[in-house]
């Protein structure tokens, strides 16, 4: 590849025929020489919904909201689809392709304002926000914190993590230079309430986002690499947690 970069440099043109030619660099011999100049990838091409009569576009319009409708109808259907999907193969060709697409794609300030306007709409919240979200968990995000949750334990929690992601290993220092934010506290059950070092861990912003979904897999994980590392028992520590909910419920119905 290296060699390949010496040999053609300043020789490779852009693919989309703009006689422009494509500077190499060094960086090209480990992600491959590309064939578009950034931002030609998608230069003269037209949609294919650009140009449809009004009859058209309301006859697509209609067909589209009937599939929505019947796939939101049956779960049969779905469960199909689902199963379909993964056994689809995404071969480093196709791959490949949609990075090419998607490469040097610049929106316009008129499609970002409308795209802003159709997501703060009345009929999106309805839709898609609250209760009505397929990732609700009955509003456990809106909780607030313990006292205990504070600087002073974020940062016991980060020094006792070395100072770095336990899911990648991403050090504090990157953290702030890719993100602008330190490492977060992550609690590993996903309750905001229990707040104490078995229960907690460090997590950079990219990961933490990530272990929102498949929960019980990430809870599991992290509770073995505590466990690995600290030598922290969670079937104790579980149930101590559940004998103290017993006592709560008591002085509850006692009235106190």
């Amino acid at each position: 590849m290296e060699n390949k970069i010496n040999k053609n440099i300043g020789m490779k043109l852009c693919k989309c025929g703009c006689g422009e030619k494509i500077v190499l660099k060094n960086h090209h011999k480990y992600r491959g020489i590309p064939i578009y100049i950034k931002g030609h990838a998608s230069k003269g091409k037209i949609c294919w919904n650009k140009g449809l009569t009004k009859e058209t576009d309301a006859r697509l319009k209609k067909q589209s909201d009937t599939m929505i409708q019947t796939y939101k109808d049956n779960p049969e259907i779905r469960k199909i689809i689902g199963e379909k999907s993964k056994k689809v193969v995404r071969t480093k060709e196709w791959k490949r392709k949609i990075k090419e697409s998607l490469t040097g794609r610049r929106y316009t300030k008129e499609f970002k304002d409308k795209l802003k306007m159709i997501h703060n709409s009345e009929e999106v919240n309805k839709k898609y926000r609250g209760k009505n979200n397929s990732n609700w968990r009955g509003g456990l995000s809106f909780q607030p914190y313990t006292s205990d949750f504070n600087k002073f334990f974020k940062l016991m929690i980060r020094q006792r993590d070395n100072l770095t992601c336990i899911k990648c290993n991403l050090f504090e220092d990157d953290c702030i230079k890719l993100y602008n934010r330190k490492l977060t506290i992550h609690h590993i059950d996903y309750i905001k309430k229990n707040t104490f070092k078995e229960n907690c861990c460090a997590l950079c912003v990219r990961c933490n986002s990530e272990v929102n979904f498949n929960r019980q897999h990430w809870r599991k994980f992290f509770q073995s690499l505590l466990h690995d590392r600290y030598g922290y028992n969670f079937e104790i520590i579980k149930m101590t947690l559940e004998d103290f909910k017993e006592k709560i419920k008591e002085v509850k119905r006692d009235g106190f």
